[in-house]
């Protein structure tokens, strides 16, 4: 066990150890080119004998699927959710009710009311005024057109 965490930590170690400082550049390789190659080497080399210690580790026989006996399996009980679906619909129901019933009686609540209220009256008077200022208008056209119509022949 102690081997097998060894091995899976060794390549993390590996991977975010820091690099030595070298000043020197050769053409062929770098020396940041040359770490990373022996890190991945010792990876590899790591990898291969954990792959090769769980082969050796896993059991040769794999278990069948076998299916439960007659006896065993007509000994289960169902399971009854009729109780359970009757109170979860009857605690829904009284929620519903409950949100539909419900009447907000808040201060806000109230003066928004009122302000509604203040506003139809006020839009009622509106259409009052605009329909009385239409028919005098109308009235007004009528007695013109009456007007230039008794006017007509006493321009002469």
């Amino acid at each position: 066990m102690k081997l097998t965490l060894l091995l899976l930590t060794a390549p993390l170690a590996l991977a975010f150890a820091p690099l030595p400082a070298r000043h020197t550049r050769s053409v062929a390789l770098s020396a940041v080119d040359r770490d990373s190659v022996a890190s991945s080497v010792i990876c590899a080399i790591c990898s291969l004998g954990l792959t090769a210690q769980i082969a050796v580790a896993a059991p040769t026989t794999v278990d069948q699927f076998t299916l439960p006996s007659y006896d065993a399996a007509k000994g289960v009980a169902v399971i009854d959710l009729k109780d359970e679906v009757q109170d979860v619909n009857k605690k829904t129901m009284a929620n519903a009710k409950a949100r539909r019933e419900f009447q907000d009686n808040s201060v806000e609540k109230t003066e928004m009311d009122k302000l509604r209220a203040i506003e139809a009256e006020e839009a009622k008077l509106f259409e009052s005024m605009t329909k009385q200022s239409e028919e005098a208008k109308k009235a007004r056209v009528k007695a013109e057109i009456e007007e230039s119509r008794a006017n007509r022949w006493k321009t002469f």
